[in-house]
Parts: C-alpha cells; structure tokens; sequence
C-alpha cells in the first residue's frame, strides 16, 4: 500500500530526535526567562520511573524548550548498534509531568504476523498506564469505544493497538485534549503516551440553546449540499461514473455556536475539527497523479500529429502569447506534449516553460499549458519579476481584485464563466473585502454548474497580483463528461436527516484559530461519529446511503469485525484476533464458525494478511481469485464459491508461507496419519509441510484430505501460518 509504513516511521522519528538532539546544543534557550522547578536530573528519574529505557539505548541527549504553553525537559536515547533504535520523551519542567513518549526499535520484517495480544489485553496495559501518570484526572477522560481502526498484519506496517482518552469539561467532550496510548501487539510493550490538556477559558454549557434549535440552524444554513461528484479512478483509463450526493460544504464545517445559534464564523482561521467524519485517500490519489502526465517523445508527437488533429508546437505557443506577458528575457527552456493516462485519456496538453535569472538573483519564470486537441489555454503561472513584487505595500481590496478576476475570466471564456459560480473557502476566507490588512496576493475559486447543480472538480481557479493587479495564475478544469438528470432526489431535510443518523449533532467544545494562530475555545453543536459507528463523508442524493470520500458504501468500507457468534468457541481467540484486523467479514459481524469455508472467502482473507484489507475493498470474488492466482497461491481449477478441501487448504497454506517449491519434493515426505495412503502423491508435500509447521494436525489420527473444512478450521489455518516467521 504506497510508501512502505516502517520507512516512514523510522525517518520520523529520527528527524524528531535530531530536532530535539539540536535543542540542546542552544545556550540555555528560555532559562533566562525562568529557571525550570524540576531540574534535568528530576526529569530522568521521573521517565525512568515509569518506562524502561532499553538497556542498550545508551546514547543519551536533553534539551530544554521554553513556549508559551510551558517549559520543558526533551530526553533522548538511542542505541548506537545496526539497525537502531530511539526513544523521546517530553517532561514538564514546572510540574514534573510526562507529556509525550515515543519508542521506536527496527524490527526486522517477517511477513503477515498475528499479534501475541488481544486488543483486551492491550487495554489492560494502557489503562494501567494512565492510572499511574493521570490518577487525577480519570475522571475527565472518557475512553473512545468503538470504531477502532483496523489492526495491521502486513510486513509493512508495525502492530499496534491504539487507545485514546478523550478530555470531557464539565461533561462536555473537548476532542482537541486527551491522553493516546500505543501498545505494541507483538511484545505489550508501550510504543506510545502523548497527553494534551490545555489551559483556557471555556464557554459556560449552561448557557447553550437546544439540540432542536441547532438542527434549525444546520437546516436554514444549507449545510449539505447537492453535488455531482466523480470518484477517483484506481487504476488508468478506468471510467467512473458521475454520481449525484449530498456532501457537507459550508465554511462552518458544519458548526453551530452553541450560544448564539449561528454557523460557527471562521472570518479567515480555521477550526480543529474531530477525526471519524471519513477520509479521503489522497495519498493513493497522488500517487497517481503523479503517474498521469507522461512526456512523449519526438517520434510519438510527429505520429500522433500526422493521425490526429492536435495543435502543433507553434501554435499552441501563440495561444500563450495571447493571454500571458513573457518578457523578451525569459526564454523557452521545456516544451513538451503530453497524455493524461489517468483520468482524461483523450486530453493531450502542451506543456512550455520560459524562465530567466538575473544577477539580482530574482528570478523570474512562466509555465503554461495548453490543450493540444482544442487550442485552449488550460493553466498559466507566472513568477515574481524584478520591481513588482515584494518593493510595494498590497494596495487592491478584495473586491477589487476580484473585479478584475472576472474580467479576464469573462474574456478568455466567456461562455464557460457564465456556467460557474464563485466558491467560499473556509481556508482563505469568504470573497468579500478585507478590512484589516491587505495580503500580497488574492486567490479565487469558481466551480461549475450542470443542471444548477455544483460540480466542484471542474471550474476556474484565478490569482490577482495585490500590488500590480496582474493576474499571475489561472487554471481551467472542464471535464467532457456525461451527467444524469438532477430528478428523483431526496429533499435536502430527508439527506440531513440521513446524514445526521450517523454522525448527530452533539455538544463539544472546539478550538477556532484566527489568521495570526490566536486561538479561542468555542462551545459548539457539531456533527460527531457515533461510537462504533463509521461517518459519512456523502449520502447518495437518490437512495440516501452513506457514502466514503470515495464514493463507495460506508457499509463495504475495511472495519474492524467484532463476531457476535464465536463466544465459547474453540477457536474464538484466532478469529477474534482476525477480525480485529478487518478479516473474514463476509457476513458482518456474524463469524458462520460451522459454515463450510469458501474460496474467494478464504483468499480474501490471506490477501488481506499480507497486504492490508484495503487491497481488496471493492474487489469482486472472481477479481479475488484471479490475483491469487497471479500470485501462485491457486493452480488449480477452482470456482469463487466452491469449498475448500483440506488437502486444498494445506495447499494454500504452504504457498501463502513461500514454500511451494518445496512443497513439490513429494518423494522425501512422510506423514503420521492412517489414512496417509488416501492423500494424493501431489499434495502429500502441502500435507507434511502444514502438519510438521504445525499448521494442520489433523483430529490426531486422520487427515480426511478431500473432506470440507469449515470457516472456524480455515481462520485458525491462517492464524497459525501467520504466527510463523517467514
């Protein structure tokens, strides 16, 4: 799943550590302003009286920080040996008190591993924890049950059970504060403790209006919107269908001031908002933006050029030269024709570059595009030349800037600009004049209209010079697509009453920062994932289903499975365990123990092992079965549907661990069972193999090869290969 997880982790944690190693090369930052009560040394033994620093982290640092917050001791220790290892912890120099401890130890890979601990059991740890280091505050914090996030099994990707606490005031949640706790699913080590809790003001609950009237209020603002909406594409040329939803947009993010009774007014900051409300997956969509404009090379060109109808270089250039200043100065270094494999494969852009560097080391620089089938210009970006930028104070207003952002939209695209309306953007602010001060640049967003509806990926963005007026980017995005007839929606009450099921209105206290980081400490109503449940990022305009950023049922989503028929069951750890990793959810959260096992069930399950459960959202069975097969897991001729037999499931088991070549050695294997003679020649290797690894016993005296095994047989199969180190 994209950049490799542990990688990540390490480089982190080792620029953390080099941060706090540089701490403490400053001369006494902060101590002149005030002496620390607890003293460096007060501060080791305090961190050691709580965790164990690995005997062979033995190289130690400190520094000391002063903020407005507090001051505080940052401790280090980091082994010197391959392949490393380090351990963080932040102390408060004033009262004594840990606030943050991270430890991270290289752990060679292994494979898919089934973790040692229960999630239960890791909670026992991090509770102990917290009642050590935050006696006096338990009963101010409110453990988040339900909804955990999926435990990895993957190789890439360290173990770890994940607890938070969240803060409540006066029995009002704060989201913001709280203690996490990560316990290691491996060892119970603790990875992980970061405590915030912040000193403020906070508005008196007392004083807040009604849930109703908050509804009221949520309503009349038209919080949730109608859109079109165009998931990402997965995979290259991949047609995605153009739905229509209800998705909430509004600058509030969906706030109410719980004592006036009115959206929540960011005039230009922003507000922390709580995790749960869904994500997009924009690390899997920038990876594939990254892969969706590719160069062609000057034989392509001549060859697409002779067969199409595309602009040539020239005059794709006079287009530019139409709507941007170059100076005579910058000149032409990069021209190149490219493909949008991605999203758009028909586009085919022109791609130019003017720059120039003076000896003022200002340097000055024009990018542009153009569309090589339709002439248009697609986007420009000019770059800052000498004596008009940075030498004068901003003099246009907003609205002014504004005017003349629509001015030059209205002349290169007159006709598309009649079909866009201007879009509030909570980040930079509402478009209206700026009273106070004036910033260097003003930006603007336009999006399109189909059928009245908003379509928000496609639109205008336009960028006005504050000082020169000069527009210095523009970017036009208009998709040739096919969009369904806005008929047969629900009202936007009956998407708010759908939206609002999962994710309720619910009193909390939020944290507003202003454009300068001032913060205030707001008592709000404010959508909030119910425990247990998964939010909604959109809901169908038609049927009301909730929807990911993706625009795929929250109900098909990865999730965690807590099975409510395995109680008692032999095998209740292995699945328990399995399902916590988002594994064998077929039915929900009904495990079927007795069911016999399907293929497609079963393969599902081992993809998600090895690769995480999102490797396989979406996938059809028959798409399962065909990258299993890709992989070597399946060679033989099997159906999605069909069971599995256990001379099957020694198979799958065996080549799942890598050990299909020596599975095939049949003459040098023997096994202990009396029915041995019944197992076919070609899989007496699986059946040796997965019984001498312990993977397979049989009942002690038969193996049954062509017998059936059951859901409950084939998890605990998956569970025992995934102990194996590989």
């Amino acid at each position: 799943m994209g950049t490799p997880y542990r990688s990540l982790i390490k480089g982190g944690l080792l620029t953390v550590a080099f941060l706090w190693a540089c701490l403490a090369l400053l001369p006494g930052a902060g101590r002149a302003e005030a002496q620390p009560t607890v003293t460096l040394e007060q501060a080791i033994e305090k961190v050691k009286g709580v965790f164990e620093v690995p005997a062979d982290f033995t190289q130690f640092s400190s520094g000391y920080q002063q903020d407005e917050e507090r001051q505080s001791w940052h401790l280090t220790w980091q082994t010197t040996k391959e392949p490393g290892g380090v351990m963080n912890v932040a102390v408060d120099a004033q009262t004594g008190e840990i606030f943050s401890m991270d430890l991270w130890r290289h752990r060679p890979e292994t494979g898919a591993q089934l973790p040692a601990l229960s999630r239960e059991e890791a909670l026992k740890i991090a509770e102990e924890l917290l009642r050590r280091l935050q006696p006096s505050r338990m009963g101010e914090l409110s453990l988040q049950i339900g909804g955990e996030e999926l435990l990895p099994l993957w190789a890439r990707q360290q173990s770890a059970y994940n607890f938070r606490w969240q803060r409540l005031v006066n029995g009002i949640p704060f989201p913001a504060d709280g203690v996490s706790i990560s316990v290691d699913a491996q060892t119970g080590k603790v990875t992980s403790y970061n405590l915030r809790w912040t000193r403020a003001e906070f508005p008196d609950a007392t004083k807040a209006i009604s849930l109703e009237r908050a509804r009221q209020a949520f309503d009349q603002a038209g919080m949730l919107k109608l859109q079109y909406f165009r998931p990402y594409p997965s995979e290259p040329r991949q047609k995605m269908p153009i739905m229509l939803v209800y998705r909430l947009d509004h600058p509030s993010g969906g706030a109410i001031d719980a004592l006036t009774g009115e959206p929540v007014d960011l005039d230009g900051g922003w507000m922390g908002l709580p995790g749960g409300m869904g994500a997009y997956d924009r690390e899997r969509a920038a990876q594939a933006s990254e892969q969706q404009s590719i160069p062609l090379t000057p034989e392509e060109i001549r060859e697409i050029q002779e067969t199409t109808r595309l602009i040539s270089q020239q005059e794709a250039e006079a287009v530019v030269r139409q709507w941007v200043r170059i100076p005579q100065d910058c000149k032409l270094n990069s021209a190149a024709l490219t493909a949008d494999t991605w999203t758009d494969p028909p586009l085919r852009t022109w791609n130019f570059s003017w720059s120039n560097q003076q000896a003022d080391q200002n340097c000055r620089y024009v990018h542009a595009q153009v569309n090589a089938v339709t002439g248009e210009l697609l986007s420009f970006h000019i770059g800052p030349f000498p004596g008009e930028s940075g030498k004068e104070a901003p003099r246009l207003t907003r609205k002014e800037a504004q005017a003349k952002a629509e001015a030059f939209l209205q002349k290169i695209q007159p006709e598309r600009f009649r079909q866009v309306e201007p879009v509030e953007d909570r980040y930079l602010g509402p478009i209206r004049p700026l009273e106070e001060e004036l910033p260097a640049y003003h930006l603007f967003y336009y999006r399109r209209l189909v059928n009245k509806v908003p379509y928000p990926e496609d639109g205008f963005s336009i960028t006005v010079d504050a000082v020169t007026g000069e527009i210095t980017s523009y970017n036009l995005t208009w998709s040739d697509l096919e969009f369904p007839p806005a008929e047969g929606l629900l009202s936007p009450a009956e998407a708010a009453d759908r939206y609002l099921s999962r994710q309720p209105l619910t009193l909390s206290y939020a944290e507003i920062y202003g454009r300068r980081g001032e913060r205030q400490i707001k008592l709000v109503y404010r959508p909030t994932v119910l425990p247990g449940a998964v939010g909604a990022a959109m809901i169908e305009a038609k049927t009301g289903e909730a929807l990911d950023w993706q625009g795929k049922p929250v109900a098909q989503q990865p999730r965690p499975y807590l099975f409510t028929d395995i109680a008692g069951h032999w095998a209740e750890k292995e699945i328990s365990l399995l399902g916590q990793a988002g594994l064998f959810g077929d039915y929900g959260n009904t495990f079927r123990p007795q069911e016999k096992v399907m293929a497609a069930h079963l393969l599902r399950a081992m993809m998600g092992a090895q690769d995480g459960v999102w490797a396989t959202a979406g996938l059809s069975d028959e798409q399962v079965l065909d990258r299993a097969r890709l992989r070597g897991w399946v060679k033989e001729n099997v159906a999605p549907g069909d069971e599995v037999s256990r001379q099957m499931l020694a198979r799958l088991m065996v080549r799942f661990l890598g050990l299909d070549l020596a599975a095939q050695a049949r003459d040098i294997y023997r096994v202990p069972f009396a029915d041995a003679a019944e197992i076919p020649s070609d899989s007496l290797g699986y059946v040796a193999l997965s019984y001498g690894l312990g993977i397979l016993q049989g009942d002690g005296r038969l193996f049954r090869p062509v017998e059936p095994v059951s859901r409950a047989e084939a998890a605990v199969a998956l569970a025992r290969a995934l102990k194996l180190e590989n």
